[in-house]
């Protein structure tokens, strides 16, 4: 009986502390890069989600957005989007998506590449690492979450190329209400855990 009060005392003050305590933006800080794109040879953008009626999810409108945004500033002459069909009927095309929402926002059908056999991170390092030497590009811009950036970096580091980074940020670092903080807590963990797994594979 004690000891389950104990366990119960402790996670109610964990809670209180991610809920109400910057404790999740410290642990963001290390995961989050500057922006450094100036130009390229292509913009590349991780797909996010997409609802099964084909809107894309908040992370992905932030993306597709900087993704746009870097093109219309000539920042590079293409744009790839990362990452792979849907497998469940609950979820939308998000690739599809990401390339109606850039063309809506005035980029050329023409500027525009799907690359969809990357389930993750590694294998959109992988397969574009391909694409970029089959097109003789070398420097490329990401696009991802911030949280997302560092071991996206690290992967399409290891494959030989050069990237800069253009971070999206779904939640403002401080002044965060309790439920982001436990959203942020919840990528900062999964990120922790992707460094680490991907490091254990010798992947980045």
């Amino acid at each position: 009986m004690i000891a389950g009060r104990r366990i119960a005392a402790t996670f109610g003050i964990a809670l209180a502390v991610v809920f109400y305590t910057p404790v999740t933006d410290w642990l963001a800080y290390p995961l989050l890069p500057r922006t450094d794109a100036v130009r390229g040879d292509a913009i590349v953008v991780l797909a996010a989600w997409a609802m099964a009626d084909g809107e894309l999810n908040e992370a992905g409108v932030r993306r597709a957005l900087a993704a746009g945004r870097l093109y219309r500033s000539g920042a590079a002459r293409a744009i790839v989007i990362t990452g792979s069909r849907p497998s469940s009927p609950d979820a939308g095309d998000s690739l599809e998506a990401a390339v109606r929402f850039l063309e809506e926002f005035g980029v050329p059908a023409a500027a525009i590449t799907v690359e969809d056999r990357s389930e993750n991170t590694r294998e959109s390092a992988v397969n574009m690492a391909r694409l970029a030497r089959a097109r003789g590009w070398s420097h490329l811009l990401i696009v991802t979450d911030a949280t997302h950036m560092l071991r996206t970096r690290l992967a399409f580091a290891h494959e030989g190329l050069q990237v800069s980074s253009e971070p999206t940020m779904m939640w403002r670092i401080g002044g965060n209400g309790p439920s982001n903080r436990l959203a942020k807590l919840g990528a900062v963990l999964h990120e922790y855990a992707g460094l680490a797994y991907y490091r254990a594979r010798g992947w980045i």
